[in-house]
């Protein structure tokens, strides 16, 4: 049997005896909380228990069921539970979300509560290692340790202590690194076996001992993040009072008029903002906030057309869309000699500079391209010019990028939009505010009470205190243009995390021999591991992680039978991490960004429309930014998170830029 028991956080480590006890932690019980730093049981949900069980684990001899014993003496929940409600089971709550168990029995002597005893089966591997991972920052976060048990007997139910667990029982082990080793490789040894895995533990254990090295660096203490969101707060305001003055470039939209629902008519869209263009064809029904008819195209753009000339791009862009305008003209006969100039909406995902709905200047290039001719140019002008060459002529009355589109196209459907998101190859965000919070900006004979849409450009910030490693400053440093820009967004998006991770397992085959002393070749080669393998692993939840397996056969060329069981959570820990950086990353701007609003101050039903491929298609993602919302949230986290939203917007910024343009039309 493997136990598990509270150690004196100031003394370290100590011995343990089998048959002896250990005087639990007890104290007040913790006032309702919604936030777990690290992980937590509770008897109640939303409160959480002070007093540190001792636990024991069993495991099936066919490793594919077990079962987890926790005693507590004296819980604080006694003399607690008449204020605060029954105890209706116990909830193991960490970042991943609440296991939970109902057989749960209190123990009396002499008429009095003394004990609580409960028990949590755990039916498959899956449920096993949802476990183990618990019980692992469980135990870092109380500062528990392994213990040997006394030798046991095969029972007649066919349990038995694993190899693995009277391995890692030989010695008291301490809390942190060479805890999650202990938990871990006792994962790995009852797979493998224990004299198979005792060979290959001094490997392991250092690279555990590496990996928090990394956790620590990349997931620092939330004070740390604290000072992150106040200064990206400052230079947000900075941004929105004079130009060029942060680095995060607040620009102004000049959308003046959000969206209502009561827009009519067919417009049209192009939306650009990453290797991939859709053009799209919109009609919008009589009825307020419907659309009656959508069609769309999607068009991959060649890398010789994104690192070319603005010619190039420019009549690569119109030659699609007029074809596309033609064949929707044709399909509804409409008579193009006689109709009006088709209405368009250009959706444009790079910062630039506005100058009206209808006009701006690229400031830069970002997610890869990499155009001459283009920057200081007004891009509606270079968009028109190109489809009266392709012969057939348009209104381009609206230019925005795709957070303004998300931002707006939400408000058609919902008028609580106030921010619009994109999580996808690259990230920004578009928020409502007043124009009098924007001194740079004042335009002529409007209210400052009246609300408008702000691109705040957020990718575009950098700062010593983002948590970047050896690792991310090699991949800034080999983003050719981009070097030192859009330092945030290297941490965040699609386009940079699969290559973060890539970089990481790099390191730890150099350094900790995570491939067996051996360095496959593709894993040192640029954007060999995109951010869609890195999901993959992360995401994986099979028995012996054979998607792991499998994604490191197809990028790395790594055939499974050569990567043992405890390198592959090892792979997907390191990926793991990654993807938790960039969710904490992103709930500490859209925090900031609540912050500048004064939503904290006033919270109110507010909907963040989101569009982009991290969080549309990426699950585990989506978890951890509600995890890290909370932690930011602190004590109001469960007032606040109800509050939110998050709307899926697929898409949603050509039809952002196709309404824009339909209102600009009618006005």
């Amino acid at each position: 049997m493997q136990s598990l028991r509270s150690a004196r956080a100031a003394a370290g480590p100590r011995p343990f005896v089998a048959s002896g006890t250990v005087a639990p932690r007890t104290g007040r019980l913790a006032q309702p909380r919604h936030v777990c730093e690290a992980a937590s049981i509770q008897f109640i949900r939303g409160v959480d228990e002070p007093t540190v069980p001792d636990v024991s684990l069993r495991r099936a001899r066919t490793g594919t069921s077990g079962q987890a014993t926790f005693v507590f003496e004296n819980p604080s929940i006694f003399q607690a539970s008449s204020e605060l409600g029954d105890i209706t089971g116990l909830f193991m709550v960490d970042e991943e979300g609440t296991l939970s168990t109902t057989d749960v029995k209190a123990k009396f002597v002499n008429g009095k509560p003394q004990a609580i005893e409960a028990r949590y089966s755990m039916r498959s591997q899956f449920e096993w290692d949802r476990f183990i991972r618990f019980m692992d920052r469980y135990a870092e976060a109380n500062g528990m340790g392994f213990e040997k048990s006394a030798p046991q007997k095969v029972d007649p139910g066919g349990t038995h202590t694993s190899a693995g667990a009277e391995a890692m029982d030989r010695k008291t082990l301490g809390c942190g690194a060479v805890l999650g080793v202990a938990v871990c490789g006792a994962t790995a040894a009852a797979a493998y076996g224990y004299d198979q895995f005792t060979k290959r533990y001094p490997v392991y254990k250092h690279q555990c001992e590496l990996f928090r090295e990394y956790e620590e660096a990349m997931m620092p203490p939330r004070e740390r993040m604290e000072e992150l969101e106040d200064d990206i707060v400052k230079q947000m305001q900075l941004g929105m009072d004079k130009a060029g003055a942060s680095n995060i470039l607040m620009l102004p939209t000049y959308v003046l008029k959000l969206p209502t629902g009561d827009e009519r008519g067919a417009c049209y869209a192009i939306d650009i903002g990453g290797t991939n263009f859709r053009v799209v064809y919109y009609k919008l029904s009589d009825k307020r906030g419907v659309i009656e008819e959508q069609v769309m195209k999607q068009v991959a753009i060649p890398k010789e057309v994104y690192t070319g000339t603005s010619t190039q791009l420019f009549d690569f862009l119109a030659l699609q869309l007029a074809d596309f305008i033609k064949e929707q003209e044709a399909r509804h006969k409409v008579d193009a000699a006689t109709a009006p100039a088709p209405v368009v909406g250009f959706c444009f995902s790079f910062a630039v500079e506005q100058q009206a709905l209808d006009s701006g200047k690229l400031m830069c290039w970002t997610k890869g391209f990499n155009v001459d001719g283009v920057v200081g140019k007004d891009v509606v002008a270079l968009l028109s010019d190109a489809l009266t060459r392709a012969g057939k002529p348009c209104r381009v009355l609206a230019l925005i990028n795709d957070s303004v589109g998300v931002l707006t196209a939400s408000c058609y459907f919902d008028h609580a939009t106030e921010m619009g998101v994109i999580l996808g190859t690259g990230t920004n965000a578009c928020i409502v505010d007043k124009v009098s919070k924007m001194p740079k900006w004042r335009p002529k004979g409007v209210p400052g009470e009246t609300r408008t849409a702000i691109n705040t450009e957020w990718g575009c910030y950098g700062s010593a205190l983002l948590p970047r490693v050896k690792e991310d400053l090699e991949l800034d440093a080999a983003s050719g243009p981009q070097q030192g820009r859009m330092l945030v967004e290297k941490l965040m998006s699609g386009l940079y995390m699969g290559d973060c991770a890539r970089r990481l397992l790099l390191s730890f085959a150099q350094r900790a021999d995570l491939f067996g002393g051996d360095i496959p070749n593709n894993l040192t080669v640029k954007d060999s591991f995109t951010t869609a393998d890195m999901c993959e692993i992360e995401s994986d939840t099979t028995l012996g992680r054979s998607r792991v397996a499998s994604v490191l056969q197809q990028t790395l060329g790594l055939y499974p039978d050569h990567v043992n069981l405890e390198t592959r959570y090892m792979i997907q820990a390191i990926c793991r991490l990654v993807t938790r950086r960039s969710a904490r990353v992103a709930a500490g701007l859209l925090v900031a960004v609540l912050r500048l609003q004064g939503w904290l101050d006033a919270p109110r039903r507010l909907v963040v429309a989101v569009d982009g491929g991290v969080f549309l298609k990426y699950a585990n993602w989506r978890t951890f930014l509600d995890t890290y919302l909370r932690e930011a949230f602190g004590a109001r986290a469960k007032e606040l998170v109800r509050l939110i939203q998050f709307k899926p917007t697929a898409d949603g910024s050509s039809f952002g830029a196709a309404v824009l343009a339909a209102a600009a039309a009618s006005s």
